[in-house]
């Protein structure tokens, strides 16, 4: 799962330059186009909710009910074998459509060109949804193996051992996931004061 936390880093790496850059468009600007400039945090944050989500799935889940554990089992199986995971995700044809709109009042002023920067902060993201896709589905398999474990176990400490192992791998991928939403929170909450 190496891939997946250089990944989450880029990610974080990113929402920490996007909100730099928020910081230092002008009042106007961030104003006029607050409204498209919070379609693309909310659509970044998309694919991170999902991956905080399924993994305290199974962080969270009781390991003492059983019937808790086959439930939690079956939906995090269902979410994975009909591929739900994909509509809920980043997608990055979102962000680029939405980056149309996100200048459009400032064209033909020199204020255009501070706007351009937040297209260049998202550059790299713009072709990612392969790696996003990626990203949730090697979350979800280690999810679905780690819940599935669990319930074929017959010992209780069998059952916390598992629970255990894949929260500790799970934790450094949690952290920066939890840090990129923080981040992302941040800017939500600037972009909706300028609305």
């Amino acid at each position: 799962m190496p891939n997946t936390f250089v990944d989450q880093r880029l990610r974080l790496e990113m929402s920490d330059r996007l909100a730099g850059v928020m910081e230092t468009l002008p009042q106007e600007l961030r104003g006029t186009n607050a409204a498209p400039l919070l379609n693309i945090v909310r659509e970044l944050e998309a694919s991170s909710i999902i991956e905080l989500g399924v993994i305290s799935a199974v962080t969270q889940v009781d390991a003492e009910d059983r019937q808790a554990i086959r439930l939690q089992r079956d939906i995090l199986a269902d979410y994975h074998d009909r591929r739900l995971y994909d509509r809920d995700r980043t997608h990055c044809s979102n962000i680029r459509r939405t980056l149309t709109q996100v200048g459009k009042a400032a064209e033909g002023s020199g204020d255009a060109s501070q706007l351009r920067v937040v297209n260049d902060v998202l550059r790299p993201i713009l072709g990612a949804d392969e790696v996003l896709l990626d990203d949730i589905e090697t979350i979800l398999a280690e999810a679905v193996n780690a819940i599935t474990a669990m319930d074929a176990a017959d010992r209780l400490t069998d059952v916390e051992a598992a629970q255990r192992e894949f929260a500790a791998k799970m934790e450094p991928l949690r952290s920066d996931i939890k840090a990129n939403l923080a981040r992302m929170s941040a800017l939500t909450n600037q972009l909706i004061d300028e609305l």
